[in-house]
């Protein structure tokens, strides 16, 4: 066969020639690359919104999943008032300095007098050191009136918070004094330093029930938080009644 003079061979087709193959080649792999990367970033997107998804809905369920939760909630030496069986249990973890607590304390009190007898009431200290200095220091006053009796405990406990704009640990140990505790005996107990670790008990067990600050409330297991108004409690204190 006669061979087909150079200057008539059709010349290949652009998009075959050798440069635009190599360059085709890089621009695949600098592609698969990119996809590759933004894949893997995706993931980790997807994980960690997951993640923090989980997080929220484990703590919006309460915490009557299990006993060993259920027995963070209340401590055998953890300030009570109302009887042990009743049908609904409110427990507050709460900061003697914190302006919220004060805020929804008249409504706990008010609870207490609507539902006499129906509710149980457990204050556990949750002093957020950091913003109010002196909210150790009212903790381990109440735990001390608590040593010495119930009645020296809530009227300590009522006053803490009713001045609070005035705490001093002068006014504490005065206000101590006004609640009927014996005075040396309290100041020894506050001295000592005896209840502080029965307080960071209570602050541990509030971080592991999810507690992020105060006041966080648990009636019958179910955390609800902040301030709320009276009509909030009472709508779900009546559901547990009925």
């Amino acid at each position: 066969m006669q061979d087909v003079p150079s200057y008539v061979q059709k010349s290949r087709p652009w998009y075959m020639k050798p440069w635009v193959l190599g360059l085709g080649a890089l621009f695949i792999i600098l592609s698969g690359g990119y996809v590759g990367l933004t894949i893997h970033s995706l993931q980790k997107v997807i994980t960690s919104d997951t993640s923090s998804f989980t997080f929220n809905t484990q703590q919006n369920q309460g915490v009557n999943t299990n006993s060993n939760l259920d027995a963070q909630l209340v401590g055998e030496n953890d300030p009570s008032l109302g009887p042990a069986d009743a049908a609904v249990t409110i427990v507050e973890f709460g900061d003697y300095q914190c302006p919220y607590c004060k805020e929804v304390f008249p409504t706990v009190r008010q609870l207490m007098n609507t539902y006499s007898g129906q509710i149980r009431f457990v204050f556990r200290d949750y002093p957020v050191t950091e913003a109010h200095p002196l909210a150790l220091f009212a903790a381990e006053a109440g735990q001390c009136a608590w040593e010495q009796g119930s009645n020296q405990y809530w009227s300590l406990h009522d006053r803490m918070f009713i001045g609070q704009d005035e705490m001093t640990q002068e006014n504490i140990l005065a206000w101590a004094r006004l609640a009927g505790v014996k005075e040396d005996e309290f100041t020894s107990c506050i001295t000592s330093g005896k209840y502080e670790n029965e307080i960071l008990d209570d602050f541990s067990d509030g971080l592991d029930l999810g507690v992020r600050g105060t006041p966080t409330f648990f009636v019958n297991g179910r955390k609800i938080e902040g301030a709320l108004p009276f009509a909030t409690f009472q709508q779900l204190i009546e559901g547990l009644l009925e």
